[in-house]
């Protein structure tokens, strides 16, 4: 079942562009921490044998995490900025989605250190944990 989004366009806060997009929106922010929805198309390009692949939760992650910086950067009235994955540490894939799945994606950030940032990311359908790793990001400084 579909959770409340928060009604704000998910290209105004992250990079990516369909058919990549891996996120629908927030269903939750606090200082730090976010959840995220992605309801799992069929014919998303990241789909292998009838299942988000395990680059796609990655992926989800990730662009969770870049929701979450963009969606801070909108309540501050700035131009969001672009991140990039410096390192996945303690990644698990416990179980790959099927299309018609609604993930939910917790984001907690634990560190940030000028422009890198430390999360944690939990992802899950239902009860079903599907996914968790930490990730390093570094935000690219404006020019």
């Amino acid at each position: 079942m579909s959770q409340n989004i928060f009604p704000i366009a998910v290209e105004k806060l992250i990079p990516q562009r369909a058919p990549f997009i891996l996120v629908d929106g927030i269903v939750s922010h606090e200082s730090g921490i976010t959840i995220a929805q992605f309801i799992i198309n069929e014919d998303h390009v990241l789909i292998e044998d009838g299942y988000l692949s395990a680059y796609g939760l990655l992926e989800n992650m990730a662009q969770a995490a870049a929701l979450m910086s963009g969606y801070e950067a909108h309540l501050e009235k700035t131009i969001p900025k672009t991140g990039f994955i410096g390192t996945i540490t303690n990644a698990n894939i416990y179980h790959l989605p099927a299309p018609g799945d609604v993930m939910l994606t917790e984001v907690i950030q634990t560190t940030r250190i000028m422009n890198i940032i430390v999360i944690e990311c939990m992802c899950h359908c239902g009860d079903r944990k599907l996914a968790d790793c930490s990730m390093k990001i570094v935000l690219m400084e404006d020019l």
